[in-house]
């Protein structure tokens, strides 16, 4: 039976709801303040505009932003600042060692939502991944981490959907 596009398009987002529903489940505080939340956003936008920030993308970061039950404002706040290099933050060590991973995970997760994650993606997120002291080795574990979720994701989807 052939799919009209419409209802392949439904699927599509469905299972790109699923992956970061899965994907940004977990966050490492609790009762962040605003303005934790803005650098946050500041972070994944300055990451996902490497190669232009596609639509997918946005919504994927506005997901992020509701699933941690965010104010809206925050992506209109982050966006009045943007970064130009994660030193900007000032982050002290202890903030690089929590955050850091979750960062680099949220950054590849975002990559792949709108279409892949290209060379330009993963070479912009390893030089964020070294200001942030991840090893190459941590930063493959969670790049193949966050692609293996994806992909059971999907190979749960066509299982349903078969």
């Amino acid at each position: 039976m052939v799919q009209s596009l419409r209802t392949r398009l439904i699927k599509l987002w469905t299972i790109k709801l699923l992956i970061m529903k899965s994907i940004f489940s977990n966050y490492p505080v609790e009762n962040g303040t605003y303005n934790d939340a803005v650098q946050y956003i500041r972070v994944l936008h300055f990451i996902a505009g490497v190669d232009g920030v596609h639509e997918d993308e946005v919504k994927a970061i506005k997901f992020l932003i509701s699933s941690h039950n965010w104010a809206d404002s925050c992506y209109d706040d982050a966006l009045k600042s943007p970064l130009k290099s994660i030193s900007e933050l000032n982050l002290s060590d202890e903030t690089k060692q929590i955050f850091s991973v979750y960062i680099v995970r949220d950054s590849v997760a975002i990559a792949h939502m709108e279409g892949g994650y290209s060379q330009i993606e993963r070479d912009h997120i390893a030089a964020i991944a070294k200001e942030f002291l991840i090893s190459d080795d941590k930063l493959r574990l969670v790049e193949k981490a966050v692609e293996n979720q994806i992909n059971s994701i999907r190979d749960w989807s066509k299982a349903l959907n078969s």
